[in-house]
């Protein structure tokens, strides 16, 4: 993350970030960067770009993607309550492919913001059984254009003082966004830090930004990073978490059954009320990927 307050339009963030809605940006890819073996970086740059403002660390936003053999159409205007209708009604010439990913960074002097793309695996663009926009990472090349369109963020500073425990639980699609949180309270609220709880879970360390692991390890109360096959993830994630005190909140995202899982215990087993627990499916296991 490329820090500095004017990134954020709060910096204390004591509720859910939302956004108005906005217009997508037509962007141009600057960059594409293998940083692990299943892990793609994708740079895109725009003017509007430096005028915009994050309204949390883990704000997503709505990839718009060309298919195959196909130029990026700019919508007229998507300030519209649902999205996926108003690209629905489009021709088939002109529609856009859309996936939803975090901002991994953003720097609004060069008008430019990154994203991370988990590849599973896959170095294959013609591959059947994965989705459009692995597809497209696969094949996208600097001077591309795409789409974006800004969304909302989903972690918050539920108790915003020192010592209120937070639990943050990631498989490689969501690491990038507990990356991202991390860095903001390392940033804007450092002692928070102190009292956060950590768990990557991954089928293969592959997927992870390089260092990841070792630069918060020592920064964040305690931090596991646990590994199983797809469907025993849950279980060894679970084992784990019964090893940790019970936190005030937690944030879980990922693969669907994985973050409704960790949900499940976290209100069952420890009690937490629902409106403490976050979670997300950004995935889902048994459908294409990407």
């Amino acid at each position: 993350m490329v820090f500095g307050s004017n990134n954020f339009s709060d910096i204390q963030l004591t509720d859910w970030p939302q956004r108005e809605k906005s217009d997508a940006l037509t962007v141009t890819v600057a960059n594409v960067e293998r940083v692990a073996p299943d892990l793609l970086e994708i740079s895109v740059v725009a003017p509007e770009l430096r005028d915009h403002q994050l309204v949390g660390p883990d704000e997503f936003f709505g990839l718009l993607m060309p298919g195959p053999g196909k130029d990026y159409v700019p919508l007229t205007t998507t300030r519209v309550s649902n999205l996926r209708a108003q690209l629905a009604a489009l021709p088939d010439a002109v529609r856009p492919d859309l996936r939803w990913y975090t901002v991994r960074s953003l720097d609004r002097a060069a008008g430019t913001l990154s994203f991370l793309l988990v590849t599973h695996g896959v170095s294959d663009a013609s591959d059947t059984d994965i989705g459009p926009a692995l597809r497209w990472a696969l094949r996208v090349a600097p001077g591309d254009t795409c789409g974006i369109y800004p969304a909302n963020g989903l972690w918050f500073r539920r108790e915003p003082k020192p010592g209120t425990s937070q639990l943050l639980v990631a498989d490689p699609t969501a690491a990038p966004s507990v990356a991202a949180i991390l860095e903001f309270l390392e940033q804007f609220h450092p002692a928070e830090l102190a009292a956060a709880d950590v768990v990557f879970a991954a089928t293969t360390n592959d997927e992870f930004e390089p260092g990841l692991v070792e630069r918060w390890q020592s920064r964040v109360r305690s931090l596991a990073l646990v590994t199983a096959q797809q469907d025993r993830l849950l279980e060894a994630v679970v084992s784990e978490l019964r090893s940790h005190e019970r936190p005030e909140s937690v944030w879980c995202c990922g693969e669907r059954d994985l973050a409704a899982g960790v949900r499940r215990f976290a209100v069952q087993e420890w009690g937490i009320d629902p409106k403490n627990v976050t979670f997300s499916a950004f995935w889902i296991r048994g459908q294409a990927r990407g």
